[in-house]
């Protein structure tokens, strides 16, 4: 069964619909040898394993070389922030006219901001929210107060963009 461990995993465990996977694991069965820790922990919920994830995703940034450096914008680096890449979207727009970024997919984009703040979407039960900044959506960069920019495109109508910096 394949199942997004963010969404589902505490839900089914919370129900009883998984079963423990730790004698498959202890007895070689399932090899996880190569698997990083992190991963593996990804499927534990209770001191029990529950699941092993079918892969992982990571969050990615393609850019298009020669229209940054047309623009005069500095290239990333490993380290390139939300500011940085928000600043360099604003400079392809105002330079050669033309969106700087398109936006994120609004699903998943306010998790990922939360990780890199620290925090997460839920407490580790789930039974509250992970954070406790109530202007944590506005900070983030693509939020729908700033979908209404004109350096960012989208596929997403989230109405009327206020003009707070």
């Amino acid at each position: 069964m394949q199942q997004n461990f963010g969404e589902y995993l505490n839900l089914y465990a919370s129900q009883g619909l998984l079963a423990d996977l730790s004698e498959f694991v202890d007895s070689g069965d399932l090899d996880l040898s190569k698997v990083d820790d992190s991963i593996v922990q990804s499927g534990m919920k209770d001191d029990q394993f529950l699941g092993v994830p079918s892969g992982t995703n990571a969050l990615t940034a393609i850019y298009n070389k020669d229209m940054l450096e047309e623009a005069g914008a500095d290239l990333p680096t490993e380290d390139w922030t939300w500011d940085e890449f928000e600043e360099t979207a604003k400079k392809v727009h105002a330079e050669l006219d033309t969106y700087g970024t398109r936006s994120y997919e609004a699903g998943n984009i306010f998790e990922y901001y939360l990780r890199d703040q620290g925090y997460s979407l839920f407490n580790e039960d789930g039974t509250a929210l992970g954070y406790d900044d109530d202007q944590a959506s506005y900070r983030l960069p693509y939020s729908c107060q700033r979908y209404g920019r004109f350096w960012c495109s989208t596929w997403i109508r989230c109405g009327s963009a206020d003009s707070r910096d």
